[in-house]
């Protein structure tokens, strides 16, 4: 839901568990008038640290660390737990260059309705977008079914590992909107993963890591199968599973974000369907997540 009272009040917004994505390319029309509108991105996660990206709408080929932010000299924004009918500030971050909540003090639950409200000093409009965690992903069970090590020219491995992910698609009353991404445990870094089934329901990402799994609850299929692909000084011993559950309109702005050309286009766009926020009060997507992490060796 969003409201826009007055004049017309921009607003984009995503919500993610660490503001680390690029966004390629979403363009906002040049008739915007500078200082009037907002962009937003942000996450709601149980147990993690909630933070908001907020700016001016532009063309965001660049990345959003190379946008100036706002901070709380211009703009109000809070988040309210509807459930629980509390409110909060969000407070800016001189380090972050982020608006912040306290999450030990304001924690996200999974079940609760959240209100995201926003007013940009000396504009007329207000924003009020909600959101809802849903449940985690119905997990079952990982096992690896192969792995290859080969040594590479100056000291590197290269890791192969093929593994199927069961989940009981018995619990499942809604189809699953999930965002999945490996790293190798020690160092943390991104490993590179391929869908070796249900192919036409995944999409690789090209500007985060991971890709998206649209899991079809009338399909019938209670497994998945990945390879993943890591080059490393040392062949991988514990690989790390982040396995989140989102909503739809995440999965259609990731979706859209990863798609999006490399330079700004016209003003107007095709896929602008991929967002929650409709293009006459804003650009973007309000979506919150549970995630599940899973370790496992490979043996």
């Amino acid at each position: 839901m969003i409201t826009v009272k007055g004049r017309p009040f921009f607003l984009g917004i995503f919500l993610v568990v660490s503001l680390t994505a690029c966004v390629d390319t979403i363009p906002f029309g040049s008739d915007n008038e500078p200082g009037k509108k907002l962009f937003i991105e942000c996450e709601l996660i149980p147990g993690k640290n909630i933070d908001a990206f907020v700016s001016y709408p532009t063309f965001l080929n660049q990345g959003i660390d190379n946008i100036p932010p706002l901070d709380t000299n211009e703009i109000d924004l809070t988040l309210s737990d509807m459930t629980r009918g509390i409110t909060t500030n969000f407070v800016f971050d001189t380090k972050l260059k982020r608006y912040v909540v306290d999450q030990t003090s304001f924690p996200v639950r999974s079940g609760h309705i959240y209100l995201l409200r926003g007013t940009l000093r000396g504009a007329e409009g207000e924003i009020s977008v909600s959101t809802e965690p849903p449940e985690v992903f119905p997990y079952d069970s990982l096992v690896v079914t192969s792995s290859q090590f080969t040594p590479l020219d100056g000291g590197n491995w290269s890791s192969v590992i093929t593994m199927r992910l069961y989940y009981n698609n018995q619990k499942m009353v809604t189809d699953k909107y999930t965002h999945v991404s490996f790293y190798e445990k020690k160092s943390g870094k991104h490993m590179s993963c391929v869908p070796l089934s249900q192919q036409q329901n995944c999409s690789i990402l090209s500007h985060r890591d991971g890709l998206l799994w649209f899991v079809d609850q009338s399909s019938g299929f209670s497994f998945m199968d990945f390879r993943l692909v890591h080059v490393a000084a040392q062949k991988v011993d514990v690989v790390e599973m982040v396995l989140k559950n989102t909503t739809e309109s995440y999965y259609q702005y990731q979706k859209f974000k990863s798609n999006a050309p490399a330079t700004p286009t016209p003003v107007g766009n095709p896929s602008i369907a991929a967002f929650n926020i409709f293009a006459d009060a804003g650009y973007g997507s309000f979506s919150a997540a549970t995630e599940k992490v899973i370790l496992f060796s490979i043996k």
